[in-house]
């Protein structure tokens, strides 16, 4: 090989040439042009929301305020037509290191290449380094090919063949060595795949298709009853949710409040078509376009919380194959293709799944509970259920929850229950044993039963995956007499193991968690880390310094002082908080969020919070509030418009 390649040494010379001359034009030309440090002074008149706006626009990053109104960025699109757009925006009063005539950069800074990519320069420098290689092989190509004619060429080709000859045996030896670490990472990668597949039932497709009917109804009822429409969007939306995708999405349906009409409609239409099994190939994606735009608008007032596993479920069930019996479509097509009648478990992913999206969650709040606190141990004996059983208790229909106040050890106990059952839930997704995955889903539900009637809290949404806990594979013998050999004749006809798709769920599912908890993120419209009962408490005087106050928003405008008819979360609290400090990014924040609630910062003067503290009374068992709070003002810009 080595050989050949110094016998066509004037092609190979040519073609690394070519190729050094190449890469680092197209490397420049894919990574665009780099950016560079400029000045702009805005008009006084643009406000820090719309100041936000226009950097997004017209690619301004790492905005530094010079004096007044006058700000440094990094441009990263330095285009003739992003300048040109930039220059002549009538916000913009005027600009420094910008050619205002030929729309180009005047003897700036330069920066790094962001405009394409994050890493533009990074492409640029491997590119580079290529470009050198490949010149330097051209002109070792060449040295050696001519040495012939040359005597002490001569010798350095013979020397430089035989470490041809080393590198070549070099190579193969660590070819082999990559062929036995590939051999062996693929022997790792099958064992993690039989053990995910392990608790996947071998189930036909009648019993896919009764899963169907009875998960579709539910999920229908569900959203029936958990509509939203155009006026969720007049709500204060929940800062820890937010971030810019969402901020976006919510933005533009805003522009568009028809299509949040639009949204229940659909999924009563695309779900009842769902539950039949009516073109479900085309239904069912439709009808998960619907939930998650359902959940960008739900999540931003009701958090993540009550409905992310829900989200997650939906979604993950779309690798499945729905209506292969008892369905319109098998009815459809009966005399025109047999369906895959098997017993096997592609059919069982469908009955499975959302046994693991369930058991996902219940495993991240386990691991918020035992991370958040100050140790590993703290939630559990400190007692820390009875805290959250008292601080949800107002709306409870039992109030035996506030009586564990009397009781520590058991309040210790129930503490380790909970943390023990959202911990060991998972292991019913790869246990076999079906008494085990019942007895799984009963401890799931009597947790979600313990925080209705003891909190007042009905997640309807936690429910329905708890469908998928029943012995659906017993159910499955029972359907079908000779199920047995059908999931024999499965395994024969190489249907036995999931599909790719549904394995490529399976790990996404499980990865999505590891990464949203390690972060700790709250983004619609499904990751949640679950930590909404997390924090813990040390005594009961650190519950009383800790329990929120109830506050309500007073906006002081042309009309006199308004109460808005939004209630404030904690969230939102803390951003209003750090606004009236004086922080930029929460101010944006905080108008973005009272734009939603009605509140027009042009002809707003101030805005406060006003409220009340509350304390638990440990001797009567029930909350007081206690002296009034003031937050604010933050100041709006009605004041600065009127002259």
């Amino acid at each position: 090989m080595i050989t050949d390649l110094f016998t066509a040494w004037r092609v190979t010379a040519l073609i690394c040439l070519v190729a050094a001359v190449s890469l680092p034009l197209a490397a420049r030309g894919a990574a665009g042009p780099p950016g560079a440090l400029v000045h702009v002074r805005w008009h006084a008149a643009v406000d820090e929301a719309a100041r936000h706006t226009l950097e997004v626009r017209f690619r301004l990053i790492d905005g530094e305020r010079l004096d007044g109104t006058t700000w440094r960025y990094d441009i990263v699109d330095p285009s003739a037509q992003n300048i040109r757009a930039l220059v002549r925006d009538a916000a913009v009063a005027d600009t420094h290191h910008l050619d205002r005539s030929s729309f180009a950069l005047d003897g700036a800074a330069r920066t790094a290449r962001r405009g394409r990519f994050a890493f533009g320069d990074a492409i640029v420098a491997v590119a580079d380094a290529l470009a050198t290689a490949l010149a330097l092989l051209a002109t070792l190509v060449t040295v050696v090919a001519l040495s012939h004619r040359v005597a002490v060429l001569g010798a350095a080709r013979r020397s430089l063949t035989r470490i041809a000859r080393h590198t070549a045996a070099s190579v193969r030896r660590l070819a082999s060595l990559g062929r036995w670490i590939g051999s062996a990472l693929s022997g790792v990668a099958a064992a993690l795949v039989r053990f995910l597949e392990r608790g996947v039932p071998e189930v036909h497709a009648e019993t896919a298709g009764l899963f169907r009917t009875a998960f579709g109804t539910a999920v229908v009822i569900y959203f029936a009853f958990h509509h939203v429409d155009a006026s969720w969007l007049a709500q204060t939306f929940d800062p820890e949710v937010e971030g810019l995708v969402h901020t976006r999405v919510l933005e533009w349906f805003g522009e568009r409040p028809f299509i949040v009409n639009l949204i229940t409609p659909w999924l009563l239409t695309f779900g009842v078509a769902f539950v039949v099994g009516l073109f479900t190939w085309v239904t069912y994606p439709l009808f998960v376009a619907g939930v998650l735009l359902w959940a960008w608008v739900a999540m931003s007032v009701e958090s993540t919380h009550p409905h992310a596993a829900l989200v997650l479920t939906i979604v993950a069930l779309l690798p499945s194959r729905w209506s292969d019996a008892w369905s319109a479509d098998a009815w459809l097509r009966r005399t025109r293709r047999a369906p895959l009648r098997a017993a096997t478990k592609r059919y069982g992913y469908t009955v499975w799944v959302p046994i693991l999206t369930f058991g996902v969650g219940f495993a991240a709040a386990a691991w918020a509970k035992l991370t958040v606190p100050p140790s590993w141990t703290s939630w559990v004996l400190n007692g820390t259920i009875k805290y959250h059983l008292i601080t949800d208790s107002a709306d409870a229909p039992l109030q035996w929850g506030v009586q564990l106040v009397r009781f520590p050890t058991l309040a210790i106990l129930l503490s380790f229950g909970a943390i023990a059952t959202e911990a060991l839930v998972i292991t019913a997704a790869f246990s076999r044993n079906e008494l085990w995955r019942l007895a799984m889903g009963a401890a799931a539900a009597a947790l979600l039963a313990g925080i209705g009637l003891f909190m007042g809290i009905a997640w309807s949404g936690w429910w329905i995956p708890l469908i998928a806990f029943l012995p659906w594979r017993r159910w499955s013998q029972r359907l079908v007499p000779g199920a047995v050999g059908l999931a024999a004749a499965g395994r024969r006809a190489g249907h036995h193991a999931l599909s790719a798709a549904q394995l490529v769920v399976v790990v996404a599912v499980i990865m999505q968690q590891v990464v949203v908890s390690t972060l700790k993120l709250e983004r619609a419209p499904i990751f949640s880390w679950y930590d909404m009962y997390a924090p813990s408490y040390t005594s009961q005087a650190n519950y009383n310094a800790r329990v929120p106050p109830v506050y309500h928003i007073i906006v002081a405008g042309e009309a006199g002082r308004v109460e808005l008819r939004c209630g404030p979360h904690q969230e939102f609290v803390r951003e209003f908080e750090a606004a009236v400090k004086g922080v930029p990014e929460a101010r944006t924040r905080v108008w973005r969020a009272l734009r939603g609630c009605g509140a027009d910062p042009a002809r707003t003067h101030d805005v406060r919070l006003v409220g009340r503290a509350r304390t638990f009374d440990w001797d009567r068992l029930t909350f007081r509030l206690t002296h009034e709070l003031s937050l604010g003002p933050l100041a709006g810009e009605a004041d600065k418009a009127a002259p």
